[in-house]
């Protein structure tokens, strides 16, 4: 599997924010690893955790000061990521058989929030925080 880069096409224009996002592309790259050499991802789940309590809520403060017309619909699709955070963790701790999952499952949706979300959603706010 290829290695994420980022690109400066994905600069939604405030840099904390971009770091945030690389962190995320981090996230994705070490899951991508750890799936290549076979390696448990048990630290993932915290490190998601870790991810959207910063930057959801930094990124919903900065939109929330200016008054950014699209805040209620960027923090239900925030809502829905934090919903599928916790069925995933369910899952994980419940389910022995979850675990064998959750790597595939994890990469899935993380690559599709960077394509969906980061890339499109966010870009609708570049510019206007």
């Amino acid at each position: 599997m290829s290695k994420l880069e980022w690109k400066e096409s994905w600069s939604v224009g405030y840099n904390l924010l971009n770091e945030d996002h690389m962190v995320l592309i981090d996230i994705i790259n070490r899951v991508k690893a750890s799936q290549e050499n076979n390696k448990p991802i048990d630290w993932v789940l915290q490190d998601l955790s870790d991810y959207v309590d910063l930057h959801f809520s930094r990124e919903e403060e900065m939109m929330h000061i200016v008054g950014y017309s699209g805040f209620d619909e960027h923090v239900k699709e925030h809502r829905s990521f934090v919903e599928w955070l916790n069925t995933v963790k369910f899952s994980f701790n419940n389910n022995p058989q979850a675990k064998r999952y959750t790597a595939d499952t994890v990469l899935d949706y993380l690559e599709l929030w960077l394509k969906n979300h980061i890339l499109h959603t966010d870009m609708n706010y570049k510019g206007k925080l």
